[in-house]
């Protein structure tokens, strides 16, 4: 097909065209309007009591150490700690969960870690949540080894690592344009081959539609014709 065809092809099919143009605009808008998404995320080190009997980390703490962090991010994640990060000032959706719980059942490392993660639009409650569940985090396993009167020399120690702050997540702008464009022409090219193959004549569609309001008769007979 040369560009002379094309060219005919689409004019032929202006509306519809238009009509394809017009919806790849609207969802370019809607692109622009969407508001910019933040990111506040960090690691959460649980690390085990310093044992002089015990020099490695993983035999003081016989493994109850990874099962504590994978209990304790599980309980803030639920529905009973939204309640208290909503009360420490959290407004907006988080994840708090077990790095690699594979580990669990085949331990490998002494050390687990808690990833923690807070997405949102407003760069304020996105740091106002992080921060609330970081407290509650801390909060939490304190108050799990005072219940359990775990002397304080034997106790679970918490870190905080990898916290960047707040970070934009502004995406691919180009290459979603990019996507845009290419889905506009193919879309072009699609709804004018289809409606070249089925063409819709407006006439005719409306003589069918005057035609079918008018009542139908029998058709009469040579003898009633020459009567």
């Amino acid at each position: 097909m040369s560009i002379f065809e094309i060219a005919a092809l689409l004019r032929r099919h202006l509306v519809a065209v238009l009509a394809v143009l017009v919806l790849a605009l609207w969802v370019v808008h809607d692109f622009k309007a969407t508001p910019m998404v933040y990111n506040d995320s960090a690691t959460m080190v649980f690390k085990p009591p310093v044992s002089a009997r015990y020099p490695n980390p993983y035999e003081s703490g016989g493994g109850s150490i990874i099962t504590a962090a994978g209990v304790i991010a599980t309980y803030v994640n639920g529905s009973e700690g939204q309640k208290l990060v909503a009360a420490a000032g959290g407004t907006l959706p988080y994840t708090t969960e077990l790095i690699n719980t594979y580990n669990q059942d085949y331990p490998n490392y002494s050390a687990p870690e808690v990833d923690v993660e807070v997405n949102g639009t407003d760069i304020g409650a996105v740091m106002r949540t992080y921060a609330a569940v970081i407290q509650v985090l801390k909060a939490q396993t304190v108050a799990r080894q005072v219940a359990a009167k775990t002397p304080k020399v034997d106790r679970i120690a918490v870190q905080v690592i990898g916290d960047p702050g707040p970070l934009a997540q502004p995406g691919s702008s180009k290459r979603s344009l990019g996507g845009l464009m290419l889905l506009t022409l193919v879309g072009i090219f699609a709804i004018a081959i289809f409606f070249d193959r089925h063409p819709i004549r407006l006439r005719g569609i409306g003589r069918t539609r005057r035609g079918a309001g008018r009542p139908t008769y029998p058709a009469a007979g040579r003898g009633a014709s020459r009567a």
